[in-house]
């Protein structure tokens, strides 16, 4: 299981403070990113259902 240090995740929210449900994560390199996508993309991550995408 990798880690992803906190500074390379953006969690949003909206104008009122409160959490969107979307995120943005940098990843070191490009390949461990389609690795991210090709294994969680889809799944549950704890208790939450995710899509991801590549930007």
């Amino acid at each position: 299981r990798r880690q992803i240090p906190p500074e390379s995740v953006l969690i949003m929210s909206n104008l009122y403070g409160q959490l969107s449900g979307d995120a943005f994560v940098i990843f070191p390199s490009l390949d461990s990113a389609k690795q991210a996508v090709m294994e969680k993309n889809h799944q549950h991550i704890g208790t939450r259902y995710v899509d991801l995408y590549l930007l």
